[in-house]
């Protein structure tokens, strides 16, 4: 049985494929199809832990 990804891990990968730019929230949320509630706190969890980096407000990229 094939594993499910986490949607931290639907967002890397979703970034990872989109070459990394920086991105709204929103649209993230829209592409992926995860409530936007959900992908702002993965998006806000995820910077504390140094996995992402907020450039501008609502906007993310990867901290790679």
């Amino acid at each position: 049985m094939k594993k499910k990804l986490t949607q931290l891990q639907k967002i890397i990968n979703w970034y990872n494929d989109n070459n990394n730019l920086p991105t709204h929230y929103k649209i993230i949320a829209n592409e992926l199809d995860i409530l936007v509630p959900n992908v702002r706190r993965v998006l806000g969890q995820g910077t504390l832990k140094d996995i992402f980096i907020r450039t501008n407000k609502g906007i993310y990229k990867l901290n790679k």
